[in-house]
């Protein structure tokens, strides 16, 4: 079902991603297609525009210098004009019409130029009465310019038609519209691959930080399901809980029962969080291994082996800094431990002065070095009704608003208080523990704590 639903969540993901680049992609389509359609008008406004003032400037010179040939009817002097004008490439076609003085409806034209039919004179069609004007009309391949003749005393006398070709605007319009459309696709193209990859992460951050929380509960439950349930011994009674400062921590504590062999365990790996939870779970594994194959060795043999390995996998094989805080307690007979490995120093309770204990355990460190030290090793001795307390640096370097540290007298007094009011190891933990957080109200580190009670 978990994993149903988890694929549901991914496909519903994906369909939103997808939906969200596809209207993406349509607006900056939109976009592009609306910087296209508006630069290339604006450009095929300013040219045209060009283009009328300077056409009708020139056939308003060209209506000015061939009024007077029309006047006295000199066809020579007009035809001469018609072809000077004719010169310019953009000229298509150039019309000189006559105005009938005896018919306002009648027109001659008196001379003209058509850049692909020269004489086409009889297949023109005389322009009414009310073509006498100026004018300018854009047609779709070209520009037509007709201005008035007049003569000097201003009374008109004909017209002059001139047809200009637009291709060199059409062609720069077309040039740009293909330039800003190439540039437009490849910034619409960026644009939504930029949007895509940050709407992406964006989107698919949650899906990555949920994944991630899943597995570090995964994690977090696996390590918790690694603490002992409520060994039994019948010289000793145990409660111990475990504060990782991560959801995953590098703390451990365990209790090995076999028969009537015991083994106890504390440790602490350097830093917190996934990787030192990764060695944690390696060392607790490493020592149970080693007691159910020799319940009866020596801590200190026991620590080589662990160290041995400890090097070759965390040196050799994750290339990690690390190293592990660790003791091993094994129980011999009458209250007796002996103990090996450096970690904190363990405190015993002695339940007939009420008073707090340490007890000093000199060891290394495993990880540090490849090959175990010969250490000498200590011993602990319990009698009835003294609690020996286990527990890792969290619990004695948290500090508080004003950088103080819960060192290890504060530590003793409320492990010392816990034990003289409650008779429960449990009841007493949750004391220390409420101690500890009004003092500190979140540590920095793992903080994990074990007693251990003869009976």
């Amino acid at each position: 079902m978990a994993d149903s639903t988890e694929n549901s969540g991914k496909a519903l993901w994906g369909s939103l991603i997808k939906r969200l680049v596809l209207v993406i992609a349509a607006v900056m389509l939109l976009v592009t297609v609306g910087a296209y359609v508006g630069i290339s008008q604006h450009e095929k406004d300013t040219l045209y525009q060009g283009k009328a003032a300077a056409a009708r400037m020139v056939v308003s010179l060209f209506a000015s210098s061939s009024a007077p040939a029309v006047v006295f009817g000199d066809d020579q002097a007009l035809k001469q004009s018609i072809s000077d004008l004719a010169r310019n490439v953009d000229v298509i076609d150039v019309e000189v019409w006559s105005r009938s003085a005896e018919a306002d409806d009648k027109s001659t034209l008196l001379g003209n130029f058509h850049r692909e039919h020269v004489d086409e004179a009889g297949k023109r069609q005389a322009p009414a009465t009310s073509a006498y004007r100026s004018s300018l009309v854009f047609q779709d391949e070209n520009l037509l310019v007709t201005e008035n003749l007049a003569d000097a005393q201003g009374r008109s006398i004909g017209l002059v038609r001139v047809t200009f070709s637009l291709s060199p605007e059409k062609a720069a319009v077309a040039q740009t519209t293909r330039r800003i459309l190439w540039i437009s696709s490849v910034v619409a193209l960026g644009a939504v691959l930029v949007l895509v990859m940050a709407v992406g992460r964006s989107l698919l951050q949650p899906m990555r930080e949920l994944r991630m929380a899943r597995e570090l509960e995964i994690a977090s439950n696996i390590q918790m399901a690694m603490l002992p349930k409520k060994p039994e011994h019948p010289d000793f009674e145990f409660a111990g809980k475990m504060l990782p400062a991560d959801e995953v921590g590098g703390d451990f504590f365990d209790v090995l029962v076999s028969e009537q062999r015991l083994w106890i365990t504390v440790g602490d790996v350097s830093g917190h969080g996934l990787g030192a939870g990764l060695i944690m779970l390696m060392v607790q594994s490493a020592f149970a291994a080693q007691f159910r194959a020799q319940p009866s060795a020596l801590p200190n043999n026991v620590m080589s082996s662990v160290n041995e390995l400890l090097w070759e996998n965390i040196t050799e094989r994750l290339k990690e800094n690390k190293y592990v805080t660790c003791q091993l307690l094994a129980y011999t007979n009458d209250g007796d431990f002996r103990v090996a490995g450096g970690h904190q120093f363990p405190l015993v309770f002695r339940a007939k002065t009420k008073q707090i204990e340490t007890i000093h355990v000199a060891g290394p460190w495993l990880g540090i070095l490849r090959s175990w030290p010969d250490a000498p090793g200590s011993e602990v001795h319990l009698e009835p009704g003294d609690v020996m307390c286990l527990y890792t640096d969290g619990s004695i370097e948290a500090r508080n608003a004003a950088g103080e540290l819960w060192d290890t007298p504060r530590f003793s007094d409320a492990l010392r208080d816990a034990l003289s009011k409650y008779e429960s190891l449990e009841k007493a933990i949750d004391h220390v523990f409420a101690s500890l957080f009004a003092f500190c109200p979140k540590p920095d580190d793992d903080v994990s704590l074990l007693l251990v009670r003869r009976r």
